[in-house]
């Protein structure tokens, strides 16, 4: 089976996305002896349309076993207005030509994921509600806390994929792809 590395590059449009992590694709749901990917891995089965997310990894007798989260398969939600609230497992694809503003969820669960994947010219930002941060990875730093802070995109193509780490408040850049600003 092929699994897709971290770095896919594309020869025709000279791009490297940098941890960008495809969900696998398979004719069937995850078993606990599917241990061979990471932790937070997204697994559809493509016959029953269910989505799974990978929690962590538990250890018996020397045996390891895979923890999946059974979600359902989400449609993305293609954003053609200028704000979205945003929903726990929403996959989102702002495409308008001016900024798209989405709010993140007020209430959400640790493990819980919410996915942008840009498209829009006119970019997009990810508003918080009260008490809530973004914490980035490579660089990008975290947002400050509350409805100041922020998550934009600076490329028409910028993706991300962010995890709730504490309940309610606290947002981890689990994948991104281009470069992405944390005010």
């Amino acid at each position: 089976m092929f699994q897709p590395s971290g770095a896919l590059y594309s020869a025709n449009a000279g791009i490297k996305f940098e941890n960008l992590e495809l969900p696998t694709l398979q004719p069937r749901a995850p078993q606990p002896t599917d241990i061979l990917w990471p932790i937070g891995k997204r697994w559809i089965d493509i016959v029953d349309l269910q989505s799974y997310t990978l929690l962590g990894f538990t250890t018996l007798g020397g045996t390891q076993t895979a923890i999946w989260d059974a979600g359902s398969y989400t449609v993305p939600t293609v954003i053609a207005g200028l704000t979205q609230q945003m929903i726990i497992n929403g996959v989102y694809i702002p495409n308008n030509a001016a900024l798209v503003t989405m709010t993140l969820p007020a209430v959400a669960s640790v493990g819980q994921i919410v996915q942008v994947v840009g498209f829009g010219a006119g970019g997009w930002i990810i508003a918080q509600n009260a008490l809530q941060t973004i914490h980035g990875n490579g660089g990008t730093g975290s947002t400050t806390i509350g409805v100041t802070g922020s998550l934009a995109s600076t490329g028409r193509y910028n993706s991300v994929e962010l995890m709730n780490v504490v309940a309610n408040t606290d947002w981890v850049v689990m994948n991104q792809s281009g470069t992405l600003t944390a005010v």
